[in-house]
C-alpha cells in the first residue's frame, strides 16, 4: 500500500525547513553585498531571485509568515530595479530586518500550518 498524501507531503515539507535556513543565509550575503555596493545591479537581481523563491516556495510549503516576509522585501527590491536606482541605507536596513524576522520566524516555528 502507498504512503498517504498527508504524510508524504509533511515529509517533504519537513526536507523542505531543514533548507530554508541555508537560503537565508545566501540572502543575508545578498544583502551585504548589496550594502557594500549599493549600485550594483547584479547584486540586486540575485537577492530578487532569491525573494522571489523563497516566497513562492514557503507558501506552498505553508510557511506563510516567512512567505509574507519575502513578499514584502521583494516590493523593496522591486521599486529599484524598476526605477533603475541604487537601494538606500534606509532600504538595506529594512532587508536586514526581514532576514532577522525570518530567522526568528524558523526558530520559533510559529509559520507552521494550522
Amino acid at each position: 500500500m502507498s504512503e498517504p498524501w498527508s504524510q508524504v507531503y509533511e515529509r517533504i515539507r519537513a526536507q523542505f525547513a531543514e533548507a530554508v535556513p541555508t537560503w537565508v543565509e545566501g540572502i543575508s550575503l545578498d544583502v551585504e553585498r548589496i550594502a557594500g555596493a549599493p549600485g550594483n545591479r547584479e547584486h540586486l537581481e540575485s537577492l530578487f531571485r532569491r525573494l522571489h523563491d523563497l516566497a513562492g516556495s514557503c507558501g506552498t510549503y505553508g510557511f506563510r509568515a516567512i512567505s509574507s516576509l519575502a513578499d514584502e522585501a521583494l516590493l523593496v527590491c522591486r521599486r529599484a530595479l524598476d526605477s533603475g536606482a541604487a537601494l538606500g541605507e534606509g532600504d538595506v536596513d529594512r532587508l536586514r530586518r526581514m532576514v532577522r524576522a525570518v530567522r526568528e520566524e524558523l526558530r520559533s516555528d510559529r509559520s507552521t500550518p494550522p
